[in-house]
């Protein structure tokens, strides 16, 4: 009996060191995630922020690309060394396809 008393001792006495290991382990992993949880959040107000102020650049650059190509006139086209496209590299569009590709009542294509 003493014997069987000494073995219980000796397993609950392991088995509350390996339970004390996973509770540190869990502490642990919980505050690295929550640090990793604070840091991503930082990040993502850097990164609105950013966006933000990279928007604004976007939009003054696009009031001015609109008023400078508003100047532009063909005979200031030319001046600046723009051609006139030849007949044969302007691609036609058509409305309606045309030899398009389709499956024929034979299965064929």
């Amino acid at each position: 009996m003493y014997a069987k008393v000494m073995a219980l001792e000796f397993y609950s006495k392991r088995t509350m060191a390996f339970f004390a290991l996973v509770i540190a382990l869990s502490c642990f992993a919980y505050g690295a995630l929550l640090l990793l949880t604070v840091e991503r959040a930082a990040q993502s107000a850097k990164a609105q922020a950013s966006i933000q102020s990279l928007s604004q650049e976007v939009a003054t650059l696009q009031s001015q690309y609109l008023a400078l190509t508003q100047n532009l006139t063909p005979a200031l086209a030319a001046q600046l060394g723009f051609v006139m496209p030849s007949q044969s590299a302007v691609a036609e569009v058509f409305t309606q396809p045309q030899n398009a590709l389709t499956l024929n009542s034979n299965g064929s294509f």
